[in-house]
């Protein structure tokens, strides 16, 4: 950093300090600011970064779905698009899951995914039925069992 008495000492005439002087302003009011494609970049990564996270802590929150029928499985819409109707389901397990909590991570994470203003067609998406596997919640549409892979969604 610059000193001011070190800044007039390195210039000996008045009109070459009042031209740094300018310059230097000029070069610091340039060089503060961020533009707003930086500025947007950075909040999108933020949001990208809070929606991975509440995203961990929902599958840790659901873990294995564990059931031995069909009422001890849940489902919650997750996320939604701007028209209203949900992104995507999930399917929880409600022995093994505390579901005050879980809803509460949904809801944090619903909100969060409302400022990413995803625009889709949006045709009416109905929760899936819900049959348990092999001890495990799994959902179902159409009656064709939907398996997906660990660490999504349906």
């Amino acid at each position: 950093m610059f000193s001011v008495p070190a800044l007039i000492d390195n210039f000996k005439t008045p009109a070459c300090l009042a031209i740094s002087i300018v310059a230097l302003g000029t070069l610091a009011a340039c060089g503060g600011g961020q533009s707003a494609a930086e500025a947007e970049y950075e909040r999108d990564l933020q949001l990208n970064q809070q929606l991975t996270a509440v995203r961990g802590q929902i599958l840790s929150e659901i873990g294995t779905p564990v059931a031995a029928t069909a009422t001890d499985c849940g489902v919650m819409p997750i996320g939604m698009y701007s028209c209203g109707i949900p992104e995507h389901y999930i399917v929880y397990s409600k022995k093994a899951s505390n579901e005050p909590r879980l809803q509460q991570l949904v809801d944090t994470y619903t909100d969060l995914d409302k400022h990413r203003g995803v625009i889709a067609a949006c045709s009416g998406r109905q929760p899936p039925e819900l049959v348990v596997i092999d001890g495990q919640c799994r959902a179902v549409r159409s009656s064709q069992v939907v398996t997906p892979p660990p660490g999504s969604w349906w």
